[in-house]
């Protein structure tokens, strides 16, 4: 299927719509967070299983979804599409860092993950991995040193940690086809590695 800059572009504005956990994570104690958490990819991971039946629920996931999954999340005898992945990332962030890690992860996933798809399939000419390009890996960098700043500046976050997280982030980004792991789950646990130690 030839790439449509105007699906990754809907696709992603989806993606970013995802800040609303960031902002959950800053505003509520950690205990609503994970039961929000829980009880939304519960239903995520059910709504998506039953797409792949022909149920009144699985018929209204298609109708709303199909239009921006990629053609491997349609095709699939069974799996889940980054929205799943997305949420247990999250989950299994808030119950194990801390705040500021979380919104700090979520964040470098949402903006830099973005960043790296929309320019590298704008633009990228220089493939390094699959189809991750030089251009692509670059965007994914850049907008992960604002991130830093920016939660430096807004939160005190170490800068030092924060940079190695987001090389991290974007190793789990350049290498997902590899390791066979959803760039929505190995980005956010990557970027936050550094602050275990």
């Amino acid at each position: 299927m030839a790439f449509n800059l105007k699906q990754e572009f809907l696709r992603k504005l989806i993606h970013l719509s995802s800040f609303w956990m960031v902002a959950m994570v800053w505003l509520l104690p950690r205990v609503w967070c994970i039961l929000m958490l829980c009880t939304i990819t519960t239903i995520v991971l059910i709504a998506e299983y039953e797409t792949h039946k022909n149920s009144l629920c699985g018929r209204i996931y298609r109708f709303l979804f199909s239009s921006v999954l990629r053609e491997k999340e349609k095709d699939a005898a069974f799996g889940f599409s980054g929205a799943a992945y997305v949420l247990i990332a999250a989950l299994l962030l808030v119950v194990i860092m801390p705040k500021v890690v979380v919104m700090f992860a979520l964040s470098v996933l949402l903006l830099c993950d973005t960043a790296a798809a929309l320019v590298g399939r704008a633009i990228g000419h220089y493939r390094i991995i699959g189809k991750k390009t030089i251009e692509g890996t670059v965007a994914f960098v850049l907008s992960g040193m604002i991130v830093c700043m920016l939660f430096n500046w807004g939160f005190g976050l170490p800068v030092y940690r924060a940079l190695i997280g987001v090389f991290l982030g974007c190793m789990g980004d350049l290498l997902n086809e590899k390791i066979h792991i959803d760039d929505n789950l190995s980005i956010p646990l990557l970027t936050a590695l550094p602050f275990l130690f």
